[in-house]
């Protein structure tokens, strides 16, 4: 999300002003990233264990936080984007928790980042 800012500022504002334009929008962004969540998380068996609608449910929740802690905290709010980033991690990490088997406590890095990506 943050290498794409300046297009969301723009888009963004765009589309609060006109409504048609967040049509086009919602084509072109959201949908494009929640289908690149969806192929990386449908890697995991426990995803795959998942029934539809909680995976979808699972998607939109981790492209709401990429947005939420890729875009809005760090752009619009001017949070650091490391303290961003370690919330988004934690976040992470509990969903993939709550994902796994009882015996895995604190999932690899990568595994946690490869969910925010």
């Amino acid at each position: 999300m943050w290498q794409d800012r300046e297009f969301l500022r723009v888009a963004i504002a765009r589309a609060l002003l006109d409504p048609g334009f967040g049509q086009v929008l919602r084509q072109v962004g959201p949908l494009q990233r929640a289908r690149a969540i969806g192929a990386r998380l449908k890697k995991f068996r426990e995803c795959q264990e998942l029934p539809e609608a909680e995976f979808d449910a699972l998607v939109q929740s981790v492209s709401v936080i990429g947005f939420m802690f890729g875009f809005m905290r760090p752009a619009v709010l001017r949070q650091e984007r490391k303290t961003s980033a370690r919330t988004a991690y934690a976040i992470a990490k509990l969903l993939v928790r709550s994902l796994s088997p009882a015996d895995l406590v604190d999932p690899p890095a990568p595994r946690a980042a490869l969910l925010l990506s």
